[in-house]
C-alpha cells in the first residue's frame, strides 16, 4: 500500500512538472544500465551506483522503508558532477530536473538483485524558459 500511495505522488509531482513545462521537451531515456552513459535532456548521465533498495516484495511486511537511491555521474555544460536520486524525486540539474522514476526490476523475495538486472528510467524535465534554463 505505502509503495503504491509513493508510485502515486511520484506520478502527480511528474504530471505538474510536465503540465508546467508543457511548451518545453521533456526528455525520457528507459532501459539504462550501470556503467553506461546516455544523453537524458541537457545533460549526459552515467549511474554507476545502487546506493539502496529497501523496496519490500511483501506490502504486508514492510511499514516504512519503501526506496531506490542510486548514484550517477553527471556532465552538463556547467562540468562534471556526482549525485544520488531517489526513486521519485525530482533532483534540480542545470537546465531543468532529472528524475529517477523506474528501475526496471521488481522488488526480490528472495534478497538483494543483481545490479547487472536494473534498467534504469530517467525523466528530464526542462525549466520553463528552455532546456538552458536562461
Amino acid at each position: 500500500m505505502a509503495h503504491a500511495i509513493r508510485l502515486a505522488t511520484a506520478a502527480l509531482a511528474l504530471t505538474a512538472a510536465l503540465a508546467a513545462t508543457a511548451h518545453a521537451q521533456t526528455s525520457v531515456e528507459s532501459g539504462l544500465a550501470f556503467y553506461r552513459p546516455a544523453k537524458v535532456g541537457a545533460v549526459e548521465v552515467t549511474p554507476f551506483n545502487l546506493v539502496s533498495d529497501t523496496r519490500c516484495a511483501d506490502p504486508d511486511l514492510c511499514l516504512t522503508y519503501d526506496s531506490v537511491v542510486i548514484s550517477v555521474f553527471m556532465d552538463s555544460d556547467r562540468g562534471p558532477q556526482a549525485m544520488n536520486l531517489r526513486l521519485g524525486q525530482p533532483r534540480r540539474v542545470p537546465g531543468g530536473c532529472l528524475m529517477l522514476t523506474n528501475t526496471g526490476v521488481a522488488p526480490s523475495a528472495n534478497g538483494a538483485i543483481s545490479i547487472e538486472n536494473y534498467r534504469i528510467e530517467l525523466v528530464f524535465i526542462p525549466d520553463r524558459s528552455g532546456p538552458e534554463g536562461s
